[in-house]
């Protein structure tokens, strides 16, 4: 068994390592299975036709949600990304991995590890220790 902890959430859960070396069973593992329980039921009480359909019905359906978990990950991160954006050129208070706070502009935005990075002052500050936004400052014009 694997631990994984979802870095959005925190939360952790529990995961089976599949025979392709990742954390998830995969359609090849589940007719492996499949096949084990066949080789080794009871030839005088066999398996239930019923019984594989519904089987299969269930992994059909865990991999359809595993899917949609998949395509709702990349939409919370295009969301992230998007209010991240919307700070550029904005003026924002945030606390620094050293747990320093910091005022500035952001000047960019980028994608570190799934995570929205904002440059404000020529320092990465994760989109998440963000305390303040505040509006753009008055550009300064200089005098003619």
């Amino acid at each position: 068994m694997v631990n994984q902890v979802d870095p959005y959430s925190g939360m952790t859960g529990m995961g089976m390592t599949g025979a392709a070396g990742g954390n998830e069973l995969g359609q090849d593992d589940f007719l492996k299975l499949v096949i084990a329980q066949l080789q080794n039921q009871n030839p005088l009480e066999p398996q239930k036709d019923t019984e594989f359909i519904a089987q299969m019905a269930q992994f059909d359906t865990l991999n359809q949600i595993r899917e949609l978990n998949q395509a709702m990950t990349v939409m919370r991160g295009l969301a992230e990304l998007s209010q991240a954006s919307a700070l550029v050129g904005k003026q924002v208070q945030a606390v620094t991995s050293a747990g320093q706070t910091v005022t500035g502009t952001v000047g960019s935005v980028s994608m570190v590890n799934g995570v929205p990075m904002l440059d404000v002052n020529g320092q990465s500050i994760d989109l998440y220790n963000v305390l303040k936004v505040m509006a753009a400052p008055p550009a300064t014009t200089p005098p003619a």
